[in-house]
């Protein structure tokens, strides 16, 4: 027997699929059935970027019911990164007014927490990534004085993995609102998880930055990769 309210979704998503019909009947096949049915993989999910390409709601849970089916029990939502910032912000509007592709392809809160209750009820985990202080260009279309590397161009390869370069100059003390976004998604979202990403972090566009260099100058004994631990030691602090 199931020991958790997970496991029995499960039992119950299987018990569905020996379901099939016959000229408007339903009947289950060769009974009596017996199905022992373990999971071997612990975390089976598919991770869905909405920063690069965008899905709306009914997408979405269409999803969802399709991981139900397989029986996958992780969505890995990546929702910001350099392309657009598609979910609402309470804190810091500016970010969806200047970060969406358009009005109509963002997610409002109540379009999360509905999504959210709908992978809940499917046994399905939600674990949000929000892609900082690398990858994070679209910031820049709302703050461009807090971000180093902007758009560089035309050696772009110098500073990010792909075009339109720029990070979160985390050096600079007005960057401390992302913490404020930081801490205002992890209220949003209840999974114990939260991605804050920290890949493709490029050095080169740091060290290219005044604001940056001042600091280490100012700071004997710091580096740029120590002033990055630090950051996201203060990171997890707001989560």
């Amino acid at each position: 027997l199931p020991k958790t309210f997970f496991g029995a979704v499960r039992g119950l998503d299987t018990f569905s699929q020996l379901v099939s019909t016959n000229t408007g009947r339903k009947l289950i096949k060769n009974t009596p059935v017996k199905i022992n049915d373990t999971p071997k993989i612990v975390h089976r999910g598919i991770l869905l970027d909405i920063s690069r390409n965008f899905y709306h709601v009914d997408s979405i849970l269409r999803t969802l019911d399709a991981m139900s089916y397989n029986k996958l029990n992780a969505l890995h939502w990546h929702i910001i990164d350099a392309f657009s910032w598609p979910v609402e912000s309470k804190v810091h509007p500016e970010l969806t007014e200047k970060g969406a592709y358009s009005s109509d392809m963002l997610h409002s809160y109540e379009e999360i927490k509905k999504i959210i209750n709908y992978a809940k009820n499917r046994a399905i985990r939600i674990m949000p990534k929000f892609n900082m202080p690398g990858n994070t260009f679209i910031i820049g279309d709302a703050h461009p004085e807090i971000m180093s590397c902007l758009n560089k161009q035309p050696n772009w390869d110098k500073f990010g993995p792909e075009p339109s370069s720029g990070q979160l100059n985390i050096a600079d003390p007005r960057v401390t609102f992302a913490f404020d976004a930081i801490a205002e998604y992890s209220r949003l979202f209840v999974d114990l998880g939260f991605h804050m990403g920290g890949g493709s972090l490029n050095l080169d566009c740091w060290k290219e930055s005044p604001v940056t260099e001042l600091y280490v100058c100012d700071h004997p004994g710091k580096s740029i990769e120590l002033l990055v631990k630090g950051w996201f030691n203060q990171t997890v602090g707001k989560i």
